[in-house]
């Protein structure tokens, strides 16, 4: 069965004096095989300032419940911004990559790796030592 994969935020840091522009959220991969979830998380850092965003600066109260809980607009709005901006899709890839890997783990999964020459030219003979 394939991987499925989910991006979720966790902690999430705000700047006070500005504005509560969102200075980095911890972004969390889980990844589910059958019965077996595991997660990786990795924080992503917003460079700037509030002013920097300009017209499009969305405030941190807006993307949030009166819990204090992310929205489900808030998080997706935010999680956008870290895969866009903060993770490359190489970056995302390996993310789930480290999140297979502990799958495989668990279930004792051996990978099979796929050993390439690298090179067509030929070797040097090793010579023999003479008895």
């Amino acid at each position: 069965m394939a991987t499925s994969f989910t991006w979720r935020l966790g902690e999430t840091n705000c700047k006070a004096k500005d504005n509560k522009f969102i200075d980095w959220v911890m972004v969390e991969c889980y990844g589910t095989e059958n019965s077996v979830t595991k997660m990786y998380a990795l924080p992503c850092h917003f460079n700037g300032t509030s002013a920097d965003v300009g017209s499009n600066f969305i405030p941190y109260d807006t993307l949030i419940d009166s819990n204090g809980a992310w929205t489900e607009t808030g998080e997706a709005t935010v999680l956008n911004w870290a895969l866009t901006n903060g993770f490359s899709p190489v970056k995302q890839e390996k993310i789930k990559g480290y999140v297979q890997k502990e799958i495989d783990d668990h279930n004792n999964v051996i990978t099979d790796i796929a050993v390439i020459p690298t090179s067509t030219t030929a070797k040097p003979t090793v010579t023999v030592t003479p008895m």
